[in-house]
């Protein structure tokens, strides 16, 4: 099972949720109605049973709905990925501006890995919100704003004044930040994304309801024999 099957499940809301539900008890009801025609006391005797073999067709419920959230995703682009950055308090954020512009040999270096490696750290500490990503990339800061600041906080390196005072240029960083994650978050998991939106699962809801349905009639036929037939009667 892939990583980012894993991932989506942090996509879903309600409505994926609802479609299972709902899947679930179709798949109940079909299954109720089918042993009824073999056995008309055995579903009700049995719910837990029945209950837990609807469960096997409603599995391919989960792909349907990652299919759909990956189209989502697909349509929406990187900008869905923008809001689940977390933010750090400011004090981690200077004290990894401070370090690493003390290691970078030039302000060029710094405004295209500084934004990278703080992405690593980010993701470091909480791996499983995120989707995988290449964090080798260089940012490339696109407007003015961006340039200017990544400039300031690289000359701030060795002052005991705060880059990040100003409530402002944190919001910055972190937009830059956001929109970094969001665009190589989107760009690595795209093929896959499309590979995932592309599944149907009316074919695997089709085969595990006959297999499922084969299942119960078995059981009703053996239930009938351990009751009613010599030598399966009970005494």
């Amino acid at each position: 099972m892939s990583e980012i099957f894993i991932k989506l499940f942090s996509f879903w809301g309600g409505t994926q949720l609802l479609y299972l539900m709902v899947c679930l008890g179709v798949f109940w009801g079909i299954l109720c109605g089918w042993m009824y025609l073999w056995h008309k006391t055995w579903a009700g005797e049995n719910k837990g049973k029945v209950l837990l073999l609807a469960l096997i067709p409603t599995l391919p419920m989960l792909w349907a709905n990652h299919a759909a959230m990956s189209d989502e995703i697909l349509k929406k682009g990187p900008r869905i990925f923008e809001h689940r950055v977390e933010h750090q308090m400011p004090q981690v954020v200077e004290n990894f501006c401070s370090r690493f512009a003390s290691r970078c040999g030039s302000a060029e270096q710094f405004k295209k890995r500084a934004i990278p490696e703080y992405t690593a750290l980010v993701i470091g500490e909480n791996s499983m919100h995120y989707f995988p990503m290449d964090t080798t990339a260089d940012y490339e800061p696109a407007d003015p704003a961006s340039i200017k600041l990544l400039t300031y906080v690289y000359k701030m390196r060795n002052s005991a004044e705060s880059p990040f005072a100003e409530k402002e240029n944190l919001t910055l960083w972190y937009k830059m930040l956001c929109g970094y994650m969001a665009q190589h978050q989107f760009e690595h998991n795209k093929a896959q994304l499309e590979q995932m939106s592309a599944y149907s699962p009316y074919g695997w809801f089709a085969l595990l309801l006959a297999i499922v349905m084969g299942i119960c009639a078995r059981l009703a036929y053996k239930d009938i024999n351990e009751r009613y037939c010599y030598p399966y009667r009970k005494r």
